[in-house]
């Protein structure tokens, strides 16, 4: 029995350890901190990775509108599965292109380049689109991750956003 593993001293029993009661209590405030605290932390990993993504997508809209404001003819498509480099490869044609800019960690982007003619000039639209794959979940967004995107028109000098 319990009482066993007690002494009396005075009218009282001196316990030594703790009662199954008093564990379970402890074991139970402890589960529910868990469960509060986890969630809490995941999420704020998740955003600190969509930080990263915004800042390389900040980042590369100076980079675009660079190569808007000097002309230069850059012809490539970058996929999310391309890695982290942009450049660094030979376009449709052929043609070697630099690397221009390297992602973050875990920060895939999708770049389109469009390039026509406009009264006889050429004139340049830039999209980009930019997530983290361990960023936040938006399944409106490539691979279900929140996009940054931008839309760069070199003809308006306009750019549309969504951040």
């Amino acid at each position: 029995m319990i009482i066993k593993n007690r002494e009396k001293v005075g009218n009282f029993y001196e316990c030594r350890g703790f009662s199954m009661i008093e564990l379970l209590v402890v074991m139970g405030v402890i589960g529910v901190l868990i469960a509060i605290i986890v969630p809490t932390y995941l999420e704020y990993k998740a955003k600190t990775h969509d930080f990263s993504a915004l800042s390389d997508t900040n980042n590369l809209q100076k980079l675009a509108n660079q190569v808007l404001l000097d002309g230069i003819e850059i012809n490539f498509i970058h996929d999310p599965g391309d890695g982290s480099v942009i450049g660094d490869e030979n376009d449709e044609l052929g043609h070697y292109i630099p690397e221009i800019y390297t992602l973050s960690p875990l920060v895939s982007a999708k770049v389109e380049i469009y390039n026509y003619i406009v009264a006889g000039s050429q004139i340049s639209s830039i999209w980009l689109w930019v997530y983290s794959q361990k960023g936040t979940n938006d399944s409106s967004g490539l691979n279900g991750k929140k996009t940054f995107q931008v839309y760069m028109d070199g003809l308006t000098g306009s750019s549309l956003n969504n951040f």
